[in-house]
């Protein structure tokens, strides 16, 4: 006569438990790709946030080029994607210029806009009567005008540049933000 082993559902559990581990590493891989993806993408936001800034930052260069030296603010309205101010403005923590960024109106390009600020590198009060004193500037090469003496070389009668600071401010879809600051010489 056969006789059959009887079988105590050790290895019925086993599996169970082998199959509940397996559920449970494959549900936390899939959040794990998942929020890599997201944030890949808020990356990828940010980074185009940042390159429509150079849009800015050019429009800013055309504006600055047809500023006249003047001591006169041109304040943010909702005509102008853009604000200008004879003396430098205040900052928050992260060194940008304290202004109302809601005032103006905004460039649109795809799902970006930009604005920007052009701020004259001066502190003081206006008017301001001394660049050299109360301007950042860039010394002019040489200082005395003169040639250096040699027969037929051209005079130089060079003034100095007052620094101008140019902060855009970009928002874009899933509320992606950037700032960017560059300065020029004028």
């Amino acid at each position: 006569m056969t006789r059959f082993s009887r079988q105590s559902g050790a290895s019925l559990l086993l599996g169970l438990i082998v199959l509940g581990v397996l559920l449970i590493a494959t549900v936390a891989l899939m959040r794990s790709s998942d929020t890599a993806n997201l944030i890949a993408g808020n990356v990828a936001f940010k980074q185009a946030a940042t390159q429509m800034a150079e849009l800015g930052v050019t429009d800013a260069k055309t504006v600055l080029g047809s500023l006249t030296a003047t001591d006169t603010n041109i304040a943010p309205s909702s005509s102008t994607d853009y604000a200008y101010y004879a003396l430098q403005q205040t900052t928050d923590t992260s060194g940008v210029p304290s202004v109302t960024w809601s005032n103006m109106s905004t460039v649109t390009n795809g799902l970006y806009q930009y604005q920007y600020v052009i701020e004259r590198m001066c502190t003081g009060t206006l008017p301001v009567t001394d660049s050299n004193t109360y301007c950042s500037v860039k010394q002019a090469p040489g200082g005395s005008g003169s040639s250096g003496g040699a027969i037929g070389a051209p005079i130089f009668n060079a003034t100095n540049s007052i620094y101008y600071r140019v902060t855009v401010h970009v928002t874009g879809p899933h509320q992606s933000e950037s700032f960017i600051q560059t300065m020029f010489l004028k």
